[in-house]
């Protein structure tokens, strides 16, 4: 989010920071961390509720409590957000694994991603293959052998 805001020497993201409401917890870093929101500019000009009520709230010997049932709610409040997004992302996650079984003699082919010394990454094959299931040891792990019969290009 600072990166839509931020001039192009990056030096300024800090005056961004505490106005931004993070996805994942739905409250800005200041919330979090003062348990309310800064002031800006435009609230010193018209004011706020929170702050015409400012000098009664300081006085009030009940500051300190309030201030820490405030920020304990917040943060219960980002934590079950953060929870709630960290399901979302496993849900989404989960949508995209496929496990795959195969019986013995099956034909498959062997994704070797492993970059090989003094050939260009980008014109690598990652599949090698085809290769013949010879022996199912679980359903994740399989005994495989080259096949001589099937077609090598």
């Amino acid at each position: 989010m600072l990166s839509a805001f931020v001039n192009e020497n990056q030096n300024d993201w800090d005056k961004y920071l505490p106005m931004l409401i993070h996805e994942s917890t739905g409250v800005t870093p200041n919330k979090m961390m003062y348990g309310r929101e800064i002031t800006l500019p435009v609230d010193l000009v018209f004011g706020t509720p929170e702050m015409m009520n400012r000098d009664n709230y300081l006085l009030d010997f009940n500051y300190a409590y309030e201030l820490e049932q405030k920020i304990n709610r917040i943060h219960n409040f980002a934590r079950g957000r953060l929870n709630m997004a960290g399901a979302n992302m496993k849900r989404n996650n989960d949508k995209k694994l496929a496990h795959n079984s195969y019986e013995v003699v099956t034909p498959v082919w062997v994704h070797n991603p492993k970059p090989r010394k003094g050939l260009s990454r980008k014109l690598q094959r990652d599949w090698q293959g085809p290769y013949i299931v010879t022996q199912i040891i679980n359903s994740v792990i399989y005994r495989i052998q080259e096949s001589p019969e099937l077609n090598r290009k």
